[in-house]
C-alpha cells in the first residue's frame, strides 16, 4: 500500500503521548498516579544496507503498561488498539499482578524504523 506524498508517521513517544496522559521514557516518575506507561528501545532487529550505508533499520522495543486491577482489561484492548492504528508491530511478552497494591502490569515488545523510536 503506497502512503500519500507528505504522509509523517508519529514517534512512539508522540502515539503514547495522545494516548495515555502519563508517559516516560526508560522510567516513570517516582509516585507516579495510575495509569502510565513506560517505553524504551531495546535492541536492533534487522536493517537494510547498500553501497556501504544502513538505509533502514528496524528496532526492537518495549512499552510497558501500569494500571490498576479495576481498569486493566479496557487498558489492555485500549493499547492494542493504539498499536494496531499506528501500524505498531507488538507481541504481548508478559502479564504480572502485583496483589499488595492492586496493580497489573502489561508488557509488550514492539518493533518500528529507527525513525519512530527518535523523540
Amino acid at each position: 500500500m503506497q502512503r500519500l506524498k507528505g504522509w509523517i508517521k508519529l514517534t512512539i513517544k508522540n502515539i503514547l503521548c495522545k494516548a495515555f496522559d502519563r508517559v516516560y521514557f526508560a522510567e516513570a516518575a517516582v509516585d507516579s498516579a495510575f495509569p502510565y506507561v513506560v517505553y524504551m528501545p531495546d535492541d536492533e532487529n534487522g536493517c537494510l544496507i547498500s553501497d556501504n550505508k544502513k538505509q533502514s533499520q528496524a528496532v526492537n522495543g518495549t512499552i510497558d503498561l501500569f494500571c490498576r486491577y479495576e481498569s486493566s482489561f479496557e487498558l489492555f484492548s485500549y493499547m492494542q488498539s493504539v498499536l494496531n492504528c499506528n501500524d505498531i508491530s507488538y507481541r504481548l511478552n508478559s502479564t504480572n499482578y502485583e496483589r499488595e497494591q492492586g496493580i497489573v502490569h502489561f508488557e509488550w515488545e514492539i518493533e518500528a524504523e529507527v525513525e519512530r523510536w527518535l523523540t
